[in-house]
């Protein structure tokens, strides 16, 4: 059995036999990664159709796709009137660190790879608060495939109170992330 904390190289994959387990599946990164998560889900959308695949937001990856983002930003703003709010998560860091809120293309920062998703507007809420739900699934072969559903979750809780007309920049309203809301007061 090998357990590696991370990616493994295609050469321990390629060695194993029959008998040996390894903890990562080859390319699983495509997705844990954000920035790869969102092409392959629009990947799915293209060859499947986006009703198939409508559980995320509309979402692009800067500084790649930021002429597609913001065609999609003018064409929805001149449809509706209005500057929608987005929200943007940098690839590689983890922890709620460097995520902010923009309602103007001219406000992301193309000196990092990041992922821009529309806002969910009108959120569930509990007791006022954005939330998020995990669920943890093991998944132990793809052929067959073999999941295993974890009985239970972990919930996480933005701190204040969502308003819809709040001020973007409240991290403590808009973000459930614990590294995030562990400093509010």
């Amino acid at each position: 059995m090998l357990w590696s904390s991370g990616n493994c190289k295609l050469y321990l994959y390629e060695g194993l036999n029959e008998w040996q387990k390894i903890n990562h599946f080859p390319a699983s990164h495509e997705l844990t990664r954000k920035d790869k998560l969102a092409v392959n889900v629009r990947n799915m959308q293209i060859k499947f159709g986006k009703a198939a695949f409508d559980f995320i937001p509309d979402t692009f990856v800067v500084p790649e796709e930021f002429g597609e983002f913001c065609n999609h930003f003018n064409l929805e703003k001149k449809k509706t009137g209005k500057s929608s709010l987005w929200i943007v998560k940098p690839q590689n860091l983890s922890r709620g660190r460097g995520i902010y809120l923009i309602d103007d293309v001219a406000e992301i920062s193309l000196d990092d790879p990041s992922v821009v998703s529309k806002y969910i507007g009108n959120p569930l809420l509990i007791n006022g608060c954005k939330f998020d739900l995990r669920v943890y699934v093991l998944v132990t072969s793809f052929e067959p495939l073999k999941i295993y559903v974890f009985k239970e979750g972990l919930a996480r809780f933005a701190t204040h109170q969502y308003k819809d007309n709040a001020e973007k920049q409240d991290k403590f309203m808009h973000l459930t992330n614990y590294s995030i809301n562990k400093k509010s007061s």
